[in-house]
Order: C-alpha cells, then structure tokens, then sequence
C-alpha cells in the first residue's frame, strides 16, 4: 500500500457511503490511454513482489482479442481469479466492455470441487476460467454443465479429456496484461502447445545473445504489441532488465519488447511449445515463485545446514513444492512453517518437508540437481500433507 502510493482504500462502507452521497454532477473522466489504470503486484526473483503498471490501453489491447477465445456478449462470464491476479483484470474489463454478464466466484467456493460445478450450474454459467489442477477435478463433475467454452491456465495443463465445452490452454503475463496465447486441447495428453500468439502481440524466440533461433531450437520468448506494460512500479533495474526497445521492427505499437524469462520452441503448425524458465522460476498455485528465495528463507531456520528445493507435477499438471535440508538435529516442521509464513507469502511454502542425511554433489563440490525421486504420493495431496507435513 505505502509503495503504490493507494490514497483510497475501497471497501463495501466506502462504496455505501458514496452511493448515499453521490451528487448529480456529470464524472470528469481525467484519464488518458497511456496513463495507469490498474498496479499488479506479481511475485518476481525475491520474494517482494514487484508493481506491474497497466495502463489502459495495455487493457484495451488485451481485452480486443476476446473474439479469439469464442467469447460473446450474450455469454455469463464467471470470474474465478482473486482480485490481485492480472485475470480478474480481464474478466471484469472484457464483461464491461463487451456486455457479458458477470458472476463473481464465491471466496469459500474456489477450493470446492463440488460446489463449482454447482454454482456453473446454478447461475448458468457459459465461460469462465479454471487453473489446470481445478480444470482436471472439475470434469468428473461436469455432468449437466452450461458451460461453453472453459480458459485454462496459470500453469502448464495436462490430461484434460475432450467434453462439450472447448478448453482453451492459455499463456499470460501481467507484464503482456494477461493473454499472450492460447492453444484449443481437443483431447487428453500429456502436456499441450501453448499454441499461437493473439493477433495483438508478436512473438519472438531468441538465443542468450537476443539473436532468433533456427526454426524448432529451444530459446528464450521476447514478445511485443500494445499488451506490453510499462514496467515496474519504482523498480527501475528490474525495468530495464526485462523490458528493452524492439530491435526487430520499428511497426508503431510494437516498440518495445519484454522478455519473458521462459523458454519455447515452435512446432511445425507454429504453436508455441514451452519448456520451462531460463531463471529457475516456477509457477505453484497459479503463482510465480523462485526456488531460491524459498531456500534461502528456510536456510534462515536455526540448526539448518543445506536447502535445496523441487517442484513435481501430479497427474493433474499441478506443480508440488517439496523442500529438502539438512541439518544435525530433529526440526519441528510446525515451527519451521511458521517461521516461513513470517516472511514469504503461504504460497511459497512448501507442501513437503523431507530431512535427509546428506545431498549428492559432483566433482565440483556442487548440489546434483534433482536427484531425489518423485514421491509416491504425489497424486494423493491429502496423503502427502499426512506424510511430509
């Protein structure tokens, strides 16, 4: 709030309040495409999140695509995304704009398999959007469903079946304001194309020295369009480090590049193929995170002597977050989560905790990445807080 620089705090007293004491004079619209509408926090290198700055037309660009995604003003839109997420930013805008109807997704529902597929059917719902690990649950209970068309992402989807509804798998950023590319699943498989880019962005993949890669290699994806933000609130370095002029055209509203820090290659249809970032971040519950930043919060934990910290998928495509250490004594798992919930947010806490002996290291003296085997219980989330809790 103190770095955003937030002079209201909108709350539902205040909006009573301004309603009752609203006048009849006509709202002067002081705002301008380029100026800021909407600050995003999103989690970065560090667990600090950094401020991405949307402006409006960063907002307008992204929500001009909707055709794309076979959404329609008669459709019921539901908004699944918390209010701090860049989707909600589209939902509510793309509603507004295009004249759906829009349903907001009960707090106390969003963790209730059952009770989602209730309220689709209650309130009629035609489109709305699920994280994968949700989509997937979600689909032994889509008998009688309304729904049309089902927006999938936040993380890689996999093992989606083909029902009546379309499931679009999609690719976002904050810092693109939301969709950068979708990809229509027409069956169950093991991982998807993120598929092509929407028509207002261009995508670019490019080696470690920004030079493009031959088609079908592996390299970094840059993109550009109206949907690239203008960087981080009072981060100038970060800024700088991930936005930069665009040196492979000079079209207007295409000046500027953001480079996304994940790595892709395109397939021979032109899909999109992601394999996972260049910086070791991941995305765990819909959110980025940098494994670092975890280890090195549980490093701070008395009597730990060495982190080293892995993501699994389960069946569902969901990413688990297991943290590994050593340490000479016996460590209270309650007491080290709390320590954790100090200074990093729930999210970046991991579903495991497993203590061991010692870590393999090479000739070099360094941690042999993953060399731990995927837990057994990995589909079975229950079983796996009972077991590594």
């Amino acid at each position: 709030m103190k770095e955003c620089g937030a002079r209201l705090i909108l709350t539902p007293q205040f909006i009573d309040d301004a309603i009752e004491n609203m006048d009849s004079d006509e709202f002067e619209d002081r705002s301008t495409r380029e100026s800021v509408a909407v600050v995003v926090y999103t989690s970065g290198t560090t667990s600090r999140p950094k401020g991405v700055l949307l402006t409006h037309r960063n907002i307008l660009a992204s929500i001009s695509n909707f055709h794309e995604l076979d959404i329609h003003s008669d459709d019921i839109y539901c908004c699944f995304a918390n209010l701090m997420f860049v989707a909600s930013v589209y939902d509510l805008s793309l509603c507004l704009c295009i004249g759906c109807t829009l349903t907001l997704m009960p707090k106390e529902l969003r963790k209730s398999v059952l009770g989602i597929a209730e309220y689709y059917i209650k309130n009629k719902i035609t489109v709305t959007f699920l994280p994968p690990h949700m989509a997937k649950k979600y689909q032994a209970y889509d008998a009688g469903t309304p729904l049309r068309v089902l927006i999938c992402g936040s993380e890689p989807a996999r093992n989606l079946e083909k029902h009546s509804y379309r499931i679009a798998h999609v690719y976002a950023s904050s810092e693109a304001c939301a969709i950068v590319s979708h990809y229509w699943i027409e069956g169950e498989q093991s991982s998807y194309p993120i598929g092509k880019p929407v028509s207002t962005i261009r995508s670019y993949i490019v080696d470690e020295e920004g030079y493009p890669v031959s088609d079908g290699e592996t390299g970094e994806l840059w993109i550009s369009g109206p949907q690239i933000t203008q960087g981080y609130l009072n981060e100038p370095v970060a800024t700088a480090k991930h936005f930069c002029k665009n040196p492979f055209t000079v079209e207007p509203g295409y000046e500027r590049i953001y480079k996304t820090g994940d790595l892709m290659s395109q397939d021979a249809d032109g899909n999109l193929i992601c394999h996972g970032r260049a910086d070791g971040m991941v995305k765990v519950r819909g959110f980025r995170i940098e494994l670092s930043a975890v280890e090195t919060t549980i490093l701070k934990y008395p009597g730990i002597e060495e982190v080293k910290c892995e993501v699994y998928k389960d069946h569902g495509g969901e990413n688990i977050l297991f943290g590994y250490y050593s340490s000479k004594s016996e460590i209270s798992h309650a007491e080290l989560r709390k320590f954790m919930g100090q200074s990093i947010p729930y999210y970046m806490i991991p579903t495991g905790l497993i203590r061991v002996e010692h870590f393999k290291r090479n000739v070099n003296g360094k941690i042999i990445l993953h060399q731990f085997e995927i837990p057994a219980e990995i589909d079975d989330h229950k079983k796996c807080a009972l077991l590594y809790y």
